[in-house]
């Protein structure tokens, strides 16, 4: 999806809101918004990161980038009871809209 609209993390966050919502019963407690941020935090460190790990590193650059990719690999959103960075999607939410609507 993220190849093809520069709002394709926009579109993933509410396929995943109604998915949640068909199978739960409930809303998912994360805004579209917050959620796309999020999607976007996993997947282009990840990409840098595999990208990064194809030039010759010395071993402590290729052990930090191992971290960051044990980090990036799954998208692991959960509402703000179960997640402890969800605080930190919505804030990069927030002050992106509010940047972006200046």
């Amino acid at each position: 999806m993220l190849k093809d609209k520069s709002s394709a993390s926009l579109q993933a966050a509410a396929v995943i809101n109604a998915e949640y919502k068909k199978r739960k019963g409930r809303a998912l407690d994360i805004s579209e918004g917050s959620l796309s941020v999020e999607i976007l935090g996993h997947v282009y460190p990840d990409r840098i990161g595999n990208t990064i790990k194809k030039l010759p590193l010395p071993g402590s650059i290729e052990d930090a980038i191992d971290k960051i990719l044990k980090r990036t690999e799954v998208i692991d959103c959960g509402e703000s009871s179960k997640d402890s960075n969800r605080f930190l999607w919505d804030f990069l939410y927030n002050t992106a809209s509010n940047l972006i609507l200046v």
